[in-house]
């Protein structure tokens, strides 16, 4: 959000979101069900497109583009050699990789579809991810002076 950029190539993925008091709710359910399952995968399966979520964000008044990687490397260099500017990419220095791209894709897909079924029938639904949720989500870190 600091530098209201994200890489073109990151607009095909999807994000998770798992609001806290659903997940809460829904292991609350499963104990309650006399679960004898050795595990269950406890994640929402309503994805964000990347798009839409810059739209939710967008409408908060704040600037965010889909732009080339290397709009991308040349906003992280800049940050980067302004000591009080990067203290605010602090949070993606990890994500980064020896290009200063964002190296969070991963080939791996999850499939948690028994697992909703499993709370389906327990009578537990995920949400969906709405505007209103990602326009809370974006309150709390900017309350708290993420941003």
């Amino acid at each position: 959000l600091s530098i209201g950029l994200v890489p073109d190539y990151l607009s095909v993925h999807t994000l998770e979101f798992t609001p806290v008091d659903c997940l809460a709710n829904a292991i609350v359910k499963v104990a309650l069900s006399n679960c004898n399952l050795p595990v269950l995968h406890l994640c929402n399966p309503n994805l964000i497109k990347i798009p839409v979520l810059l739209k939710y964000i967008n409408q908060l008044d704040f600037n965010m583009k889909l732009c080339t990687n290397e709009e991308f490397v040349a906003k992280i260099n800049e940050y980067l050699k302004d000591k009080h500017l990067r203290n605010q990419i602090s949070g993606i220095i990890n994500d980064l990789d020896k290009n200063k791209s964002i190296n969070l894709v991963s080939r791996i897909i999850i499939n948690a579809d028994f697992s909703k079924n499993y709370l389906e029938n327990i009578g537990f639904k995920w949400p969906e991810i709405t505007e209103d949720y990602i326009q809370k989500f974006i309150e709390y870190f900017r309350i708290n002076g993420y941003f």
